[in-house]
């Protein structure tokens, strides 16, 4: 197996936030590491450039707010690292297009993570669908509620209702 070495951005010391639950705390500053007993070995990075250029780095991960993915993933696409986006790859479909475009002249691999597929409703309906259970599906419908439009919520999470984050219900 090949050894791949990973960057991490977005990963905290908070144990609700995306990150840590989603992808295990694998790399990231000094309070992470501690929360969530990480081996002191692990190089900490005080600035995206850093990170970029350090050749022991083959792949970083991006799991912050949608909002911050393009300013976050440009530079780890020029400097040709491999990179893995999670949620939207971007806030608009022009800067999506912008780094996939960038992604293709640098030759470097690519990937958005989305973790509705990890939904153990998302799985029972696929298995479903695939068992032929439900017989030939000509149509579907969708419904769903989501909590955050129009409603007062808590700063940290006031970027879901706007629009022009790219973070949101329908982006999403």
């Amino acid at each position: 197996m090949v050894r791949i070495c990973l960057g991490f951005i977005g990963l905290t010391a908070t144990p609700t936030s995306w990150a840590p639950r989603a992808h295990l705390p694998y790399l990231t500053a000094e309070a992470a590491i501690k929360a969530h007993n990480l081996s002191p070995s692990i190089r900490i990075f005080s600035a995206l450039d850093v990170l970029t250029t350090d050749p022991n780095v083959d792949l970083v991960v991006v799991c912050t707010r949608v909002d911050t993915h393009y300013q976050l993933a440009r530079p780890v696409i020029e400097a040709g690292k491999n990179i893995f986006v999670e949620w939207s790859l971007g806030a608009n479909l022009e800067r999506a297009f912008d780094l996939v475009s960038l992604a293709k002249v640098k030759g470097v691999a690519t990937m958005i993570g989305l973790q509705g597929i990890m939904s153990l409703a998302i799985r029972k309906i696929k298995d479903l669908i695939e068992s032929g259970t439900l017989g030939t599906i000509f149509s579907v419908s969708v419904c769903g509620v989501a909590t955050n439009l129009n409603v007062s919520m808590p700063e940290k999470y006031a970027y879901f209702a706007d629009k022009r984050s790219g973070g949101n219900i329908l982006t999403i």
